[in-house]
């Protein structure tokens, strides 16, 4: 079990536990000893230049919303969403930019295609996955609007 891990780009989803945070990269998982989720984001936002504060804040001032927000990790557009909102234990959290597909299973089970071809099955209902996706592709357009 390792004590500390920054998000990347080879970073698909973790999953918050009350004890630990399970990590999924392409090619390798990571189980992180944490009880914190606001902690273990902080520390990747920190480690990009920001506080996971100031992301949030952000995010709320381009997105015109205040929940479930989704978070610009950093200036590289590795944008995470959550399904399950930040405080919620056993929460998933996606890294928006290595979803490549995803399609609904059953009212409250989906399927999502990774970069590398890596599928995994998620019990959380399509339209709260496909709202979040939503808000993630919108605050990577604006922020790609902004930025050129």
């Amino acid at each position: 079990m390792l004590n500390e891990y920054i998000i990347n780009q080879g970073t698909l989803y973790f999953v918050f536990n009350k004890d630990y945070i399970f990590v999924q990269e392409k090619n390798a998982n990571y189980k992180i000893k944490s009880d914190q989720i606001a902690l273990f984001l902080n520390k990747s936002c920190l480690y990009y230049g920001s506080t996971l504060t100031g992301r949030l804040v952000a995010s709320r001032g381009v997105l015109k919303e205040k929940y479930k927000l989704p978070i610009m990790i950093n200036n590289y557009q590795l944008i995470i969403f959550s399904t399950g909102g930040q405080k919620k234990a056993n929460s998933t959290f996606f890294v928006y930019n290595n979803i490549v597909n995803f399609q609904q299973l059953s009212k409250a089970k989906i399927l999502v295609e990774f970069k590398g071809g890596i599928t995994q099955v998620f019990n959380i209902s399509y339209n709260i996955f496909y709202n979040q996706i939503l808000k993630a592709s919108r605050l990577l357009a604006i922020y790609n609007a902004r930025w050129q």
